[in-house]
C-alpha cells in the first residue's frame, strides 16, 4: 500500500481515497484536488497495484491493512470507487465512526445471468474434455490481464459482498450510483435506501466512471454531505 498525502492547516476531516480494481490512485486524483485545500487528503494505492503482492489477499486483508493505517487519523472520511467503495462500506459496518462516500460500489451481487451461467458450464465441459478453451470463456478482461498473486486475489475478493442483514446494519453513509453502469447493477443498488433508510442514495447519468463527467456536481454533493456531519 502506498499513500500520497496532502495536508492543510486547521483541517477538520481526514479524507482517504480508495480506487477501484484495475486502476490506481490517479483515478481519484481529480476529486482529491477539489478537497485538498480544505482537508487533509490521503490518496491510497491499494496493495497489488503499486507493486507485486507477496501473497494472495482476501477482502479481510485489505480491510485490516487500511484500517491499521487510517485508525491513526482524526475524523476519517473514506471516499471509495467501485472495489474501493466495497472496502469503504465493509469498513463502515465494522467501524461506524468512519464517514463513507461510495461511488458505484461493487457491494451487491449482480442478478443471475443465463449468459454467465452458460459460459461457466461450457468452460467446465471443455476443461473436463481437455479441449481448447477460447478466451471469452476464461473470465473477464480484468481477470485475463492479471497474473500471479493478484490474479488469485481477484478470485478471493471479487465475490465478497454485504448481505441484506449486513446492509441494514450500516450507519449513515452516502452512495452515488450511475444509471448506465455495466459493472454495478443500477436497478439493484438503487434499492439500498429501501433496505436501510440511513443510506443516502444519489444517482447520475453515465457509466462506471461517470464521476469524471459530473465532477463538480459530485464534489458539491459530497461537500454538502460532509458539512451536515459537523453542523
Amino acid at each position: 500500500m502506498k499513500v500520497n498525502i496532502s495536508q492543510v492547516k486547521d483541517n477538520y476531516f481526514s479524507l482517504v481515497f480508495l480506487h477501484g480494481w484495475g486502476v490506481d490512485e490517479k483515478s481519484l486524483e481529480c476529486i482529491k484536488k477539489l478537497f485538498e485545500t480544505k482537508y487533509d487528503c490521503y490518496l491510497i494505492t491499494l496493495s497489488g497495484f503499486d507493486k507485486p503482492l507477496s501473497k494472495p489477499y482476501t477482502i479481510e486483508d485489505y480491510i485490516f491493512e487500511i484500517n491499521n493505517y487510517i485508525s491513526k487519523l482524526k475524523n476519517v472520511v473514506i471516499i471509495g470507487h467501485s472495489f474501493g467503495g466495497k472496502i469503504a462500506l465493509m469498513l463502515k459496518r465494522l467501524y461506524p465512526k468512519y464517514i463513507v462516500i461510495a461511488l458505484a460500489p461493487s457491494i451487491i451481487k449482480n442478478p443471475f445471468s443465463f449468459k454467465i451461467f452458460f459460459k461457466i458450464r461450457l468452460y467446465k465441459i471443455l476443461k473436463k474434455l481437455s479441449l481448447p478453451i477460447p478466451n471469452f470463456l476464461k473470465g473477464s478482461k480484468d481477470y485475463r490481464k492479471l497474473s500471479g498473486n493478484l490474479k488469485k486475489t481477484f478470485l478471493l475478493v471479487h465475490h465478497s459482498y454485504l448481505n441484506k442483514k449486513q446492509l441494514k446494519e450500516l450507519e449513515k453513509c452516502l452512495i452515488i450510483v450511475f444509471k448506465q453502469d455495466k459493472e454495478v447493477n443500477y436497478k439493484k443498488i438503487k434499492k439500498l435506501s429501501k433496505i436501510n433508510s440511513k443510506i443516502v442514495l444519489l444517482s447520475f447519468e453515465g457509466n462506471h466512471f461517470a464521476y469524471l463527467d459530473s465532477l463538480l456536481d459530485i464534489y458539491h454533493n459530497i461537500y454538502g454531505f460532509l458539512k451536515e456531519q459537523y453542523e
